[in-house]
């Protein structure tokens, strides 16, 4: 037999988020109102899962305005590709990124190069 069958209301409690025992008083370390700053944001990506991360951070920046102060996202320039290596193929985030009118920087590797404003954050999908 397995776990499941040996205590089904356990299990039931627990997946229907009641994981502590009753009686038991629950803390929070903000609870008490204290807001932290809103987050500047640096986004380094290329490819679709790094769109749909990029998508799913700038919704929750319009829904909860107080969260997010900005986001600028990092890209790898266009690379030649082709017969004859004459077309360039831009990585699908630098195109979402135009789309949603965020600030874009194009650099290939960090060597030498000073983050334009003080960031809080940088969140990094497949770069």
């Amino acid at each position: 037999m397995t776990w499941l069958a040996l205590r089904p209301a356990a299990f039931a409690r627990a997946s229907a988020g009641l994981t502590c025992r009753p009686g038991l008083r629950l803390y929070s370390a903000t609870a008490g109102g204290s807001v932290s700053d809103p987050l500047r944001i640096l986004f380094c990506g290329s490819d679709d899962f790094s769109c749909a991360a990029l998508d799913a951070i700038n919704a929750e920046r319009k829904r909860n305005p107080g969260l997010i102060e900005s986001l600028d996202v990092v890209v790898r320039p266009g690379k030649l590709s082709g017969r004859g290596m004459k077309k360039i193929r831009e990585v699908p985030l630098k195109n979402l990124a135009e789309k949603l009118n965020l600030p874009i920087h194009e650099r290939d590797t960090f060597t030498g190069w000073q983050v334009p404003w003080p960031k809080s954050q940088m969140i990094s999908q497949l770069y």
